[in-house]
């Protein structure tokens, strides 16, 4: 991995919450989340290989991608016995966070596309919670659940 390409001085010259500072942030993760699976692979198939030789038959369920390693013993298809599976989830950014506030604020018009670089740090089930929070001044009426490949997620709300 090139550290040097991601220094703070680079990250400076760039800006704060800058398009160019999301994006070398974005890269900052793929190469980190590369670094990682570098290192969990081996140690992940190690631990597969010793549960195979205690009686289980896992084996590669979909395909082993960056951040995400899945193994089943499933010797009827649609019948599971064992799953094992390790997901990662590398996050950076260069100022790119808001807060439960910032994000309420956006979500008070009646619909709202949140850009993924903004609220990575969010999964969709976080974000419900949030937006149906009893606290709050609107309520999620629609999700789509989709995300486009803009990478973004939209959701419909109205006031409560």
């Amino acid at each position: 991995m090139n550290f040097e390409k991601y220094s703070k001085q680079q990250f400076e010259s760039l800006g704060l919450s800058t398009p160019a500072a999301r994006k070398l942030a974005d890269e900052l993760q793929d190469d980190v989340a590369k670094e990682i699976q570098a290192a969990v692979l081996p140690a992940f198939m190690n631990v597969v290989e010793r549960l195979n030789a205690q009686g289980h038959h896992l084996e590669v369920y979909d395909h082993i991608r960056v951040g995400d390693i899945s193994f089943r013993d499933e010797p009827i298809a649609g019948q599971c016995y064992l799953r094992l599976a390790c997901d990662t989830t590398i996050s950076a950014g260069y100022a790119h966070t808001m807060t439960a506030d910032e994000l309420e604020a956006r979500a008070a018009a009646s619909t709202q596309t949140l850009c993924l670089s903004e609220t990575r740090w969010l999964t969709k089930t976080i974000l419900t919670r949030v937006l149906n929070c009893k606290s709050s001044s609107f309520s999620v009426l629609e999700w789509d659940s989709t995300i486009s490949s803009e990478n973004t997620l939209s959701f419909r709300c109205s006031s409560a």
